[in-house]
């Protein structure tokens, strides 16, 4: 039931289980994307799916809503779905789709721990369908801008990271969404939010690659650092003991020496202020005595504050001991700068992927 790419009226057809507030945001990508429509949404409860159409701004004309996912499911025209459901069913559900031949785009955490997310992979695999988690921010032009930044020998090497990801959460959240449920998203803050501090640290230890695009490339392996350990300690809990603040630390070790080590430091919090930020500091002279003298920073990276301008800046700082007066000098400071809705990117690239 799946069009085919080379008919120039392709046009990959959606479906959307449950009615997320993410969803929200997602169903205008669609819009604003190329050979994507949407043409189902399903949720169990009636009352809930006519609320959400309404607040999106839905013509019923035009949309099928199914109260049912097996329904939604079930729908010949529907080649693709979006699943925002929480990580706890992700499972079951992926399954369905998949083996209806069905593309899934699966809002992360896109498991609850490695070995469902295994079977998710090999069920995708085997029926020869499309699996792409919902990190939008992978599919902005600045990580593009970034990939390139870091990938450039004259760059220097990645030494360090440090990034954050929070919002305050209010007490109705903690005590009610889904992501604070031990039933629902049991991982919380870790894996709502450190997903995307540690999917940044993975793509920066990496060169600016990300890893299947090593295989059969003769790239210098002494820049590639991939997670060796990790300590993290969780700050608060639910009652449930869902973590919801919680800060850690990652080793990334070298592929060609266990003895090279470099470190992501990450924190995410379901209850401190709005923050999205990263700082990667580099080494541009000699990587080898771990002395730094650059730093990438970005203060939005998850969320860009405009589909207009969104930037990292790079700070070169001398390479030497400051005296007092010097500490607030900065040899030179350079602004990457690129636009796009990168919510509309993800799905233009999921379909041009089919």
């Amino acid at each position: 039931n799946n069009n085919s790419k080379s008919d120039s009226n392709y046009q990959l057809n959606w479906g959307i289980l449950g009615c997320a507030r993410i969803a929200k945001k997602n169903i205008r990508a669609i819009k604003l994307s190329n050979n994507n429509k949407l043409l189902a949404i399903a949720s169990r409860s009636l009352d809930k799916i006519n609320k959400f159409v309404n607040e999106c701004d839905l013509s019923l004309d035009q949309i099928t809503l199914y109260t049912n996912y097996d329904d939604l499911l079930a729908d010949n025209r529907i080649n693709a779905v979006y699943i925002p459901i929480p990580s706890s069913d992700h499972l079951n559900w992926v399954i369905k789709a998949a083996n209806r031949k069905i593309h899934i785009l699966l809002e992360k955490p896109a498991a609850i721990h490695c070995d469902i997310l295994k079977q998710i992979i090999k069920v995708c695999d085997d029926n020869n369908v499309l699996y792409m988690d919902g990190v939008m921010f992978m599919h902005h032009e600045r990580l593009n801008l970034l990939r390139n930044y870091l990938s450039d020998p004259f760059t220097g090497v990645v030494a360090r990271i440090n990034s954050s990801f929070s919002f305050n959460g209010s007490s109705d959240f903690i005590n009610s969404d889904i992501r604070t449920s031990s039933n629902g998203d049991p991982l919380g803050a870790i894996g709502d939010l450190g997903w995307y501090t540690i999917r940044l640290a993975l793509i920066a230890f990496c060169h600016g690659k990300d890893i299947p695009y090593f295989s059969g490339l003769d790239i210098d392996f002494n820049h590639i650092y991939l997670p060796s350990k990790c300590a993290v300690r969780c700050n608060q809990w639910t009652d449930e003991r869902v973590p919801i603040d919680c800060e850690g630390i990652i080793w990334f070790t070298s592929l060609t020496s266990e003895n090279k080590k470099k470190y992501l430091r990450f924190d995410c919090s379901f209850l401190l202020p709005f923050r999205q930020s990263y700082e990667i500091s580099l080494s541009s002279d000699n990587p080898a005595n771990g002395l730094c003298d650059k730093i990438v920073r970005c203060f939005d990276f998850v969320i860009s504050t405009s589909d207009v301008n969104a930037s990292f800046e790079v700070e070169q700082h001398p390479n030497r001991i400051l005296a007092d007066n010097d500490t607030r000098i900065v040899v030179a400071r350079d602004l990457y700068s690129s636009s796009g809705c990168q919510e509309a990117n993800m799905f233009s690239r999921f379909a041009s992927y089919i």
